[in-house]
Protein backbone atom coordinates (compact mmCIF):
# COMPACT_ATOMS: atom_id res chain seq x y z
CA UNK A 1 0.00 0.00 0.00
CA UNK A 2 1.47 3.44 -1.24
CA UNK A 3 1.20 6.66 0.64
CA UNK A 4 -1.74 7.69 -1.47
CA UNK A 5 -4.00 4.58 -0.31
CA UNK A 6 -3.00 4.79 2.98
CA UNK A 7 -4.40 8.94 2.95
CA UNK A 8 -7.67 7.43 1.08
CA UNK A 9 -8.17 4.84 3.60
CA UNK A 10 -7.26 7.37 6.90
CA UNK A 11 -9.88 9.34 5.71
CA UNK A 12 -12.50 7.09 5.70
CA UNK A 13 -13.69 6.07 9.45
CA UNK A 14 -13.56 2.50 9.19
CA UNK A 15 -10.38 1.93 7.41
CA UNK A 16 -8.52 4.24 9.49
CA UNK A 17 -7.30 1.68 12.10
CA UNK A 18 -5.92 -0.27 9.90
CA UNK A 19 -4.42 2.13 7.73
CA UNK A 20 -2.46 3.83 11.25
CA UNK A 21 -1.10 -0.05 11.83
CA UNK A 22 -0.18 -0.17 8.06
CA UNK A 23 1.60 3.31 8.15
CA UNK A 24 3.67 2.52 11.44
CA UNK A 25 4.80 -0.25 10.10
CA UNK A 26 6.09 1.17 6.28
CA UNK A 27 7.29 4.43 8.20
CA UNK A 28 9.71 1.80 10.38
CA UNK A 29 10.43 -0.24 7.63
CA UNK A 30 12.18 2.89 5.14
CA UNK A 31 14.05 4.25 8.50
CA UNK A 32 11.55 6.99 9.67
CA UNK A 33 10.96 5.56 12.90
CA UNK A 34 10.50 8.90 14.93
CA UNK A 35 7.50 9.77 12.09
CA UNK A 36 6.39 6.44 12.80
CA UNK A 37 5.97 6.80 16.43
CA UNK A 38 4.13 10.11 16.30
CA UNK A 39 1.81 8.48 13.98
CA UNK A 40 1.11 5.59 15.63
CA UNK A 41 0.20 7.81 19.06
CA UNK A 42 -2.03 9.80 17.36
CA UNK A 43 -3.86 6.93 16.29
CA UNK A 44 -3.93 5.23 19.41
CA UNK A 45 -7.19 6.30 20.84
CA UNK A 46 -9.14 5.04 17.75
CA UNK A 47 -8.36 1.45 18.17
CA UNK A 48 -9.48 -1.06 20.34
CA UNK A 49 -9.66 -5.00 20.76
CA UNK A 50 -6.65 -6.60 18.83
CA UNK A 51 -6.14 -3.85 16.05
CA UNK A 52 -5.57 -1.87 19.89
CA UNK A 53 -2.78 -4.48 20.70
CA UNK A 54 -1.09 -4.86 16.89
CA UNK A 55 -0.85 -1.22 16.78
CA UNK A 56 1.33 -0.76 20.22
CA UNK A 57 3.33 -3.95 18.66
CA UNK A 58 4.48 -1.70 15.76
CA UNK A 59 4.79 0.92 17.45
CA UNK A 60 6.93 -0.87 20.09
CA UNK A 61 9.33 -1.63 16.77
CA UNK A 62 9.60 1.67 16.00
CA UNK A 63 10.89 2.72 19.19
CA UNK A 64 13.14 -0.44 19.34
CA UNK A 65 14.42 1.35 16.17
CA UNK A 66 14.80 4.36 17.17
CA UNK A 67 16.25 3.11 20.42
CA UNK A 68 13.51 4.34 22.03
CA UNK A 69 14.20 1.28 25.07
CA UNK A 70 11.72 2.61 27.68
CA UNK A 71 8.88 3.55 25.73
CA UNK A 72 8.92 0.60 23.54
CA UNK A 73 8.86 -1.17 27.10
CA UNK A 74 5.56 0.95 27.41
CA UNK A 75 4.12 -0.21 24.53
CA UNK A 76 4.80 -3.88 24.80
CA UNK A 77 2.49 -3.71 28.49
CA UNK A 78 0.16 -1.70 26.48
CA UNK A 79 -0.59 -4.23 23.77
CA UNK A 80 -1.37 -7.20 26.86
CA UNK A 81 -0.24 -10.38 25.26
CA UNK A 82 2.52 -11.08 27.71
CA UNK A 83 2.93 -14.77 26.35
CA UNK A 84 3.12 -14.12 22.69
CA UNK A 85 6.00 -15.21 20.80
CA UNK A 86 6.41 -11.81 19.47
CA UNK A 87 5.71 -9.67 22.29
CA UNK A 88 8.55 -11.85 23.85
CA UNK A 89 11.58 -11.11 20.76
CA UNK A 90 10.26 -7.38 21.20
CA UNK A 91 10.63 -7.56 24.36
CA UNK A 92 13.80 -9.43 24.34
CA UNK A 93 15.00 -7.08 21.60
CA UNK A 94 14.35 -3.90 23.85
CA UNK A 95 16.37 -5.26 26.62
CA UNK A 96 19.81 -6.23 24.62
CA UNK A 97 18.95 -2.14 23.54
CA UNK A 98 18.83 -1.09 27.06
CA UNK A 99 22.32 -3.08 27.98
CA UNK A 100 20.58 -6.36 29.97
CA UNK A 101 21.20 -8.99 28.16
CA UNK A 102 20.56 -11.48 30.65
CA UNK A 103 16.86 -10.60 30.38
CA UNK A 104 17.09 -10.51 26.69
CA UNK A 105 18.60 -13.71 26.36
CA UNK A 106 15.86 -15.48 29.09
CA UNK A 107 12.92 -14.05 26.83
CA UNK A 108 14.48 -15.02 23.84
CA UNK A 109 14.81 -18.34 25.05
CA UNK A 110 11.41 -18.87 25.54
CA UNK A 111 10.10 -17.19 22.41
CA UNK A 112 12.66 -19.39 19.99
CA UNK A 113 11.08 -22.79 22.27
CA UNK A 114 7.06 -21.20 21.89
CA UNK A 115 7.38 -20.38 18.25
CA UNK A 116 9.61 -23.77 16.99
CA UNK A 117 6.12 -25.28 18.88
CA UNK A 118 4.07 -22.93 16.81
CA UNK A 119 5.31 -23.19 13.58
CA UNK A 120 6.29 -19.50 13.55
CA UNK A 121 9.59 -20.29 11.91
CA UNK A 122 10.39 -16.03 10.90
CA UNK A 123 10.07 -15.57 14.71
CA UNK A 124 12.19 -18.87 15.69
CA UNK A 125 14.87 -17.02 13.85
CA UNK A 126 14.26 -13.72 15.23
CA UNK A 127 14.68 -14.97 18.77
CA UNK A 128 17.90 -17.02 17.94
CA UNK A 129 19.63 -13.68 16.63
CA UNK A 130 19.06 -12.27 19.37
CA UNK A 131 20.54 -14.96 21.31
CA UNK A 132 23.73 -14.69 19.08
CA UNK A 133 23.70 -11.15 19.58
CA UNK A 134 23.92 -11.95 23.37
CA UNK A 135 26.31 -14.97 23.81
CA UNK A 136 28.25 -12.80 21.36
CA UNK A 137 29.55 -11.04 24.43
CA UNK A 138 30.75 -13.81 26.64
CA UNK A 139 29.93 -17.24 24.59
CA UNK A 140 31.15 -17.17 21.16
CA UNK A 141 30.97 -21.04 20.45
CA UNK A 142 26.71 -20.47 21.85
CA UNK A 143 26.42 -17.48 19.32
CA UNK A 144 28.28 -19.19 16.37
CA UNK A 145 25.65 -22.08 17.25
CA UNK A 146 22.66 -19.56 17.53
CA UNK A 147 23.22 -17.76 14.26
CA UNK A 148 24.10 -20.83 12.36
CA UNK A 149 20.66 -22.77 13.46
CA UNK A 150 18.80 -19.14 12.78
CA UNK A 151 20.46 -19.02 8.96
CA UNK A 152 19.78 -23.39 8.15
CA UNK A 153 15.90 -22.20 9.83
CA UNK A 154 15.18 -19.18 7.50
CA UNK A 155 17.27 -21.31 4.12
CA UNK A 156 14.63 -24.18 5.12
CA UNK A 157 11.53 -22.00 5.00
CA UNK A 158 12.18 -19.58 2.36
CA UNK A 159 13.00 -16.69 4.99
CA UNK A 160 15.14 -14.84 2.76
CA UNK A 161 15.86 -11.58 5.20
CA UNK A 162 16.21 -13.69 8.07
CA UNK A 163 18.48 -16.06 6.80
CA UNK A 164 20.34 -12.48 5.44
CA UNK A 165 20.32 -11.07 9.35
CA UNK A 166 21.69 -14.20 10.91
CA UNK A 167 24.71 -14.51 8.26
CA UNK A 168 25.18 -11.01 9.04
CA UNK A 169 25.57 -12.02 12.68
CA UNK A 170 27.60 -15.50 11.80
CA UNK A 171 30.15 -13.62 9.86
CA UNK A 172 30.66 -11.08 12.99
CA UNK A 173 31.39 -14.15 14.81
CA UNK A 174 33.92 -15.24 12.51
CA UNK A 175 35.43 -11.41 12.44
CA UNK A 176 36.52 -11.74 15.97
CA UNK A 177 39.32 -14.03 14.99
CA UNK A 178 39.74 -14.12 11.60
CA UNK A 179 40.28 -11.07 8.65
CA UNK A 180 37.77 -12.41 6.36
CA UNK A 181 34.38 -14.19 6.84
CA UNK A 182 32.75 -16.47 4.11
CA UNK A 183 29.22 -16.17 5.85
CA UNK A 184 29.64 -12.43 5.72
CA UNK A 185 30.02 -12.45 1.46
CA UNK A 186 27.42 -15.04 1.40
CA UNK A 187 24.68 -12.10 3.42
CA UNK A 188 26.15 -9.38 1.14
CA UNK A 189 25.70 -11.02 -1.87
CA UNK A 190 22.59 -13.07 -1.28
CA UNK A 191 21.08 -9.19 0.22
CA UNK A 192 21.90 -7.73 -2.95
CA UNK A 193 20.34 -10.04 -5.12
CA UNK A 194 17.00 -9.69 -3.10
CA UNK A 195 17.06 -6.02 -2.56
CA UNK A 196 17.73 -5.68 0.82
CA UNK A 197 19.18 -2.66 0.69
CA UNK A 198 19.74 -2.01 4.47
CA UNK A 199 21.49 -5.18 4.76
CA UNK A 200 23.77 -4.92 2.15
CA UNK A 201 24.59 -1.21 3.54
CA UNK A 202 25.12 -3.36 7.27
CA UNK A 203 27.39 -5.71 5.72
CA UNK A 204 29.88 -3.37 4.11
CA UNK A 205 30.30 -1.60 7.15
CA UNK A 206 31.11 -5.33 8.73
CA UNK A 207 33.55 -5.66 5.56
CA UNK A 208 35.16 -2.02 6.11
CA UNK A 209 35.45 -2.60 10.19
CA UNK A 210 37.84 -5.31 8.86
CA UNK A 211 39.73 -3.56 6.48
CA UNK A 212 40.60 -0.73 8.99
CA UNK A 213 42.36 -3.84 11.08
CA UNK A 214 43.85 -5.89 7.95
CA UNK A 215 44.65 -3.13 5.54
CA UNK A 216 44.23 0.42 7.40
CA UNK A 217 41.18 2.98 7.66
CA UNK A 218 42.46 4.65 4.57
CA UNK A 219 42.05 1.41 2.46
CA UNK A 220 38.11 1.49 4.04
CA UNK A 221 37.84 4.73 3.26
CA UNK A 222 35.99 4.43 -0.35
CA UNK A 223 33.46 1.32 1.23
CA UNK A 224 32.79 3.58 4.34
CA UNK A 225 31.81 6.37 1.87
CA UNK A 226 29.95 4.69 -0.42
CA UNK A 227 27.88 3.03 2.87
CA UNK A 228 27.59 6.62 4.30
CA UNK A 229 26.16 7.91 1.09
CA UNK A 230 23.55 4.43 0.80
CA UNK A 231 22.41 4.86 3.94
CA UNK A 232 21.73 8.43 3.81
CA UNK A 233 19.59 7.45 1.11
CA UNK A 234 17.65 5.07 2.75
CA UNK A 235 17.07 7.15 6.02
CA UNK A 236 19.17 5.11 8.12
CA UNK A 237 20.64 7.15 10.43
CA UNK A 238 22.42 4.68 12.95
CA UNK A 239 24.52 2.75 9.68
CA UNK A 240 25.49 6.36 8.51
CA UNK A 241 26.87 7.29 12.15
CA UNK A 242 28.87 4.26 11.93
CA UNK A 243 30.15 4.64 7.95
CA UNK A 244 31.26 8.42 9.27
CA UNK A 245 33.04 7.51 12.14
CA UNK A 246 35.14 4.83 10.08
CA UNK A 247 35.59 7.55 6.90
CA UNK A 248 36.69 10.08 9.81
CA UNK A 249 38.99 7.10 10.79
CA UNK A 250 41.12 7.12 7.96
CA UNK A 251 41.22 11.16 8.14
CA UNK A 252 42.88 10.71 11.26
CA UNK A 253 45.52 8.42 9.84
CA UNK A 254 45.94 10.83 7.11
CA UNK A 255 46.60 14.03 9.45
CA UNK A 256 43.68 15.61 8.34
CA UNK A 257 41.62 16.84 10.79
CA UNK A 258 39.74 18.93 9.13
CA UNK A 259 38.25 16.25 7.30
CA UNK A 260 37.93 14.28 10.27
CA UNK A 261 35.94 16.36 12.64
CA UNK A 262 33.44 17.16 9.64
CA UNK A 263 33.04 13.26 9.24
CA UNK A 264 32.41 12.88 13.52
CA UNK A 265 30.17 16.16 13.18
CA UNK A 266 28.00 14.52 10.82
CA UNK A 267 28.31 11.07 12.43
CA UNK A 268 27.50 13.04 16.08
CA UNK A 269 24.03 15.20 14.37
CA UNK A 270 21.67 12.47 14.43
CA UNK A 271 19.80 12.11 17.75
CA UNK A 272 20.19 8.88 19.79
CA UNK A 273 23.49 8.10 17.99
CA UNK A 274 24.38 4.57 19.07
CA UNK A 275 27.44 4.29 21.93
CA UNK A 276 30.00 3.04 19.26
CA UNK A 277 30.12 6.28 17.79
CA UNK A 278 30.09 8.60 20.34
CA UNK A 279 32.66 7.14 22.23
CA UNK A 280 35.14 6.33 18.85
CA UNK A 281 34.51 10.31 18.61
CA UNK A 282 36.78 10.57 21.02
CA UNK A 283 39.01 7.64 20.65
CA UNK A 284 39.23 8.65 17.18
CA UNK A 285 40.76 12.19 18.37
CA UNK A 286 43.01 9.97 20.02
CA UNK A 287 44.55 7.74 17.24
CA UNK A 288 45.36 11.19 15.12
CA UNK A 289 47.12 12.51 18.29
CA UNK A 290 49.21 9.42 19.08
CA UNK A 291 50.29 9.19 15.47
CA UNK A 292 51.67 12.44 16.04
CA UNK A 293 53.18 11.60 18.67
CA UNK A 294 51.41 13.38 21.85
CA UNK A 295 50.72 10.41 23.84
CA UNK A 296 49.72 12.00 26.86
CA UNK A 297 46.73 13.70 24.83
CA UNK A 298 45.93 10.54 22.83
CA UNK A 299 45.48 8.46 26.09
CA UNK A 300 43.48 11.33 27.60
CA UNK A 301 41.15 11.42 24.72
CA UNK A 302 41.23 7.30 24.19
CA UNK A 303 40.29 7.06 27.94
CA UNK A 304 36.79 9.44 27.58
CA UNK A 305 35.95 7.05 24.49
CA UNK A 306 36.17 3.82 26.40
CA UNK A 307 34.82 5.18 29.26
CA UNK A 308 31.54 5.55 27.47
CA UNK A 309 31.59 1.62 26.27
CA UNK A 310 33.03 0.55 30.14
CA UNK A 311 30.13 -1.58 31.17
CA UNK A 312 28.17 -1.55 28.07
CA UNK A 313 27.63 -4.94 27.33
CA UNK A 314 25.34 -4.21 24.12
CA UNK A 315 28.35 -2.49 22.23
CA UNK A 316 30.33 -4.07 19.94
CA UNK A 317 33.95 -5.13 20.79
CA UNK A 318 35.42 -2.51 18.86
CA UNK A 319 39.60 -2.58 17.96
CA UNK A 320 40.44 0.62 20.25
CA UNK A 321 40.48 -1.34 23.38
CA UNK A 322 44.01 -3.21 23.03
CA UNK A 323 45.13 -0.08 21.87
CA UNK A 324 43.83 2.08 25.00
CA UNK A 325 45.09 -0.90 27.58
CA UNK A 326 48.84 -1.07 25.59
CA UNK A 327 49.07 2.82 25.88
CA UNK A 328 47.89 2.88 29.43
CA UNK A 329 50.35 0.12 30.62
CA UNK A 330 53.73 2.09 28.51
CA UNK A 331 52.41 5.38 29.89
CA UNK A 332 51.58 4.91 33.53
CA UNK A 333 54.63 2.65 34.91
CA UNK A 334 53.01 -0.45 33.39
CA UNK A 335 49.47 0.35 35.67
CA UNK A 336 47.66 -2.54 35.41
CA UNK A 337 44.16 -0.83 35.89
CA UNK A 338 43.85 -0.65 32.23
CA UNK A 339 45.08 -4.73 31.11
CA UNK A 340 42.43 -5.74 34.08
CA UNK A 341 39.61 -3.95 32.49
CA UNK A 342 40.18 -5.24 29.28
CA UNK A 343 40.59 -8.34 30.83
CA UNK A 344 37.16 -8.99 32.18
CA UNK A 345 35.58 -7.14 29.14
CA UNK A 346 33.67 -9.10 26.13
CA UNK A 347 35.88 -6.72 23.85
CA UNK A 348 38.40 -9.37 24.87
CA UNK A 349 36.88 -11.58 22.44
CA UNK A 350 37.91 -9.85 19.60
CA UNK A 351 40.97 -11.03 18.79
CA UNK A 352 42.78 -7.16 18.08
CA UNK A 353 42.17 -6.79 21.36
CA UNK A 354 43.32 -9.71 22.70
CA UNK A 355 46.39 -8.99 20.95
CA UNK A 356 46.96 -5.65 22.56
CA UNK A 357 46.15 -6.83 26.12
CA UNK A 358 49.34 -9.48 25.01
CA UNK A 359 51.45 -6.55 24.04
CA UNK A 360 50.90 -4.59 27.62
CA UNK A 361 51.67 -8.25 29.39
CA UNK A 362 54.98 -7.95 27.46
CA UNK A 363 55.58 -4.53 28.45
CA UNK A 364 54.42 -4.62 32.07
CA UNK A 365 56.80 -7.99 32.77
CA UNK A 366 59.96 -6.17 30.61
CA UNK A 367 62.05 -8.42 28.72
CA UNK A 368 59.69 -10.85 28.15
CA UNK A 369 60.34 -11.25 23.93
CA UNK A 370 58.61 -14.54 24.36
CA UNK A 371 55.19 -12.63 25.36
CA UNK A 372 55.44 -10.24 22.32
CA UNK A 373 56.33 -12.80 19.57
CA UNK A 374 53.11 -14.54 21.31
CA UNK A 375 51.21 -11.55 20.40
CA UNK A 376 52.92 -10.85 17.06
CA UNK A 377 51.62 -14.58 16.06
CA UNK A 378 48.26 -14.06 17.50
CA UNK A 379 47.70 -11.00 15.33
CA UNK A 380 49.17 -12.15 12.08
CA UNK A 381 45.80 -11.57 9.91
CA UNK A 382 45.41 -8.18 10.69
CA UNK A 383 48.56 -6.45 9.54
CA UNK A 384 47.87 -2.50 9.68
CA UNK A 385 46.61 -2.95 13.08
CA UNK A 386 49.36 -5.00 14.43
CA UNK A 387 51.85 -2.81 12.99
CA UNK A 388 50.41 0.06 14.83
CA UNK A 389 50.07 -1.71 17.96
CA UNK A 390 53.75 -2.95 18.00
CA UNK A 391 54.97 1.00 17.58
CA UNK A 392 54.03 1.24 21.02
CA UNK A 393 55.14 -2.23 22.75
CA UNK A 394 58.47 -1.21 20.46
CA UNK A 395 59.13 2.35 21.74
CA UNK A 396 58.48 0.80 25.76
CA UNK A 397 61.28 -2.55 23.99
CA UNK A 398 63.43 0.18 23.01
CA UNK A 399 63.33 2.02 26.42
CA UNK A 400 63.77 -1.32 28.94
CA UNK A 401 65.90 -2.87 26.62
CA UNK A 402 64.21 -6.30 25.84
CA UNK A 403 63.93 -7.79 22.17
CA UNK A 404 65.33 -6.81 19.05
CA UNK A 405 62.71 -3.34 18.52
CA UNK A 406 65.51 -1.98 15.99
CA UNK A 407 64.91 -5.00 13.41
CA UNK A 408 61.04 -4.84 13.85
CA UNK A 409 60.81 -1.20 13.39
CA UNK A 410 63.14 -1.47 9.90
CA UNK A 411 60.72 -4.17 8.64
CA UNK A 412 57.07 -1.78 9.88
CA UNK A 413 58.91 1.02 8.39
CA UNK A 414 59.67 -0.45 5.04
CA UNK A 415 55.98 -1.85 5.42
CA UNK A 416 54.15 1.76 5.93
CA UNK A 417 56.83 3.47 3.27
CA UNK A 418 55.10 0.68 0.59
CA UNK A 419 51.50 1.61 0.83
CA UNK A 420 52.13 5.49 1.81
CA UNK A 421 51.52 5.67 5.14
CA UNK A 422 53.30 8.63 5.96
CA UNK A 423 52.51 9.13 9.82
CA UNK A 424 53.32 5.51 10.77
CA UNK A 425 56.24 5.93 8.52
CA UNK A 426 57.37 8.90 10.43
CA UNK A 427 57.31 7.58 14.08
CA UNK A 428 58.71 4.34 13.16
CA UNK A 429 62.25 6.53 12.24
CA UNK A 430 61.13 9.22 15.07
CA UNK A 431 61.62 5.78 17.15
CA UNK A 432 64.67 3.99 15.05
CA UNK A 433 66.77 7.42 15.05
CA UNK A 434 66.00 7.99 18.91
CA UNK A 435 66.88 4.40 19.18
CA UNK A 436 70.28 4.81 17.78
CA UNK A 437 70.21 3.07 14.58
CA UNK A 438 71.13 4.20 11.61
CA UNK A 439 68.53 5.74 8.76
CA UNK A 440 69.04 7.22 5.18
CA UNK A 441 69.19 11.14 5.77
CA UNK A 442 67.71 13.97 3.88
CA UNK A 443 64.81 11.82 2.40
CA UNK A 444 61.23 12.79 3.32
CA UNK A 445 58.05 10.35 3.14
CA UNK A 446 55.57 11.99 2.21
CA UNK A 447 54.66 11.69 -1.43
CA UNK A 448 54.92 14.74 -3.77
CA UNK A 449 52.09 15.70 -5.96
CA UNK A 450 52.57 16.56 -9.54
CA UNK A 451 51.89 20.08 -9.50
CA UNK A 452 54.21 20.42 -6.59
CA UNK A 453 56.74 18.65 -7.83
CA UNK A 454 57.44 20.61 -11.14
CA UNK A 455 57.47 23.25 -9.15
CA UNK A 456 60.83 21.85 -7.30
CA UNK A 457 59.01 20.40 -4.19
CA UNK A 458 61.35 17.52 -2.75
CA UNK A 459 59.79 14.78 -0.28
CA UNK A 460 61.47 16.05 2.87
CA UNK A 461 60.09 19.87 1.74
CA UNK A 462 56.65 17.96 1.74
CA UNK A 463 57.16 16.72 5.55
CA UNK A 464 57.58 19.71 6.74
CA UNK A 465 54.79 21.87 4.70
CA UNK A 466 52.71 18.79 6.94
CA UNK A 467 53.75 19.95 10.20
CA UNK A 468 53.27 23.91 8.87
CA UNK A 469 50.28 22.88 8.12
CA UNK A 470 49.52 21.36 11.51
CA UNK A 471 50.67 24.80 13.22
CA UNK A 472 54.17 23.52 14.78
CA UNK A 473 56.83 26.30 14.97
CA UNK A 474 59.94 25.39 12.99
CA UNK A 475 61.85 24.55 16.60
CA UNK A 476 58.97 21.75 17.05
CA UNK A 477 59.00 20.59 13.43
CA UNK A 478 63.38 20.40 14.31
CA UNK A 479 62.62 18.32 16.99
CA UNK A 480 59.81 15.73 15.13
CA UNK A 481 62.41 15.57 12.32
CA UNK A 482 65.16 15.23 14.09
CA UNK A 483 66.65 17.82 12.04
CA UNK A 484 68.16 21.21 13.06
CA UNK A 485 65.83 24.37 13.50
CA UNK A 486 68.18 26.28 10.52
CA UNK A 487 67.52 23.17 8.43
CA UNK A 488 63.98 23.39 8.54
CA UNK A 489 64.22 27.37 7.98
CA UNK A 490 65.92 26.78 4.55
CA UNK A 491 63.25 24.30 4.08
CA UNK A 492 60.15 27.10 4.96
CA UNK A 493 61.94 29.40 2.85
CA UNK A 494 62.64 27.05 -0.35
CA UNK A 495 58.79 26.17 0.32
CA UNK A 496 57.45 29.89 0.13
CA UNK A 497 59.94 30.37 -2.72
CA UNK A 498 58.82 27.23 -4.72
CA UNK A 499 55.22 28.05 -4.21
CA UNK A 500 55.07 31.69 -4.20
CA UNK A 501 52.84 31.16 -0.79
CA UNK A 502 52.41 34.68 0.84
CA UNK A 503 53.85 33.07 4.26
CA UNK A 504 53.03 30.46 6.54
CA UNK A 505 49.13 31.01 6.47
CA UNK A 506 49.63 30.62 2.55
CA UNK A 507 51.66 27.24 3.19
CA UNK A 508 49.32 25.98 5.42
CA UNK A 509 46.40 26.94 2.78
CA UNK A 510 48.40 25.23 0.27
CA UNK A 511 48.96 22.11 2.09
CA UNK A 512 45.31 21.80 2.80
CA UNK A 513 44.71 22.35 -0.60
CA UNK A 514 46.48 19.01 -1.39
Amino acid sequence: MNSGHLARASATRALRPAAAIERVRLLTLLGQAHAALEAGAEALGEVAGDRHAELCLRLAEAAVVARHWDEADRYIERAGRPGDTRTLVLAADSAFGAGDLRRAADLAAVAAGRAEQEGRWETVCQALTIIGRCAMRHDVATARQAYARAAQTGAEHGLIPARVTALLGLGAVELLDHAVSPALREARELARRTGLLAEVVWSDLLLADAMITTEGPRAAQALARSAAEQARRLRLPGLQDVAEVFVATGDAVAGDAAGMEAALAVALAHPHPPVEVTALAQAIRGLRRLLSRDLRAASALLDAGMSELDGRDEAGPVPHWGLWALLRTVLADRDAEARERLRRSPAVLHAVNRTGLRYADAVAEGRAAALFAAADEAVAEHHWWRRLLRLLALEAAIADGWGDPVSALRADLEAHVRIGETQLARACRDLLRGAGAPTRRGRGLAPVLPGLRAAGVTSREMDVLGLVAEGLTNRKIAERLFISPRTVDTHVASLLAKTAAPGRAGLRTLAGRT
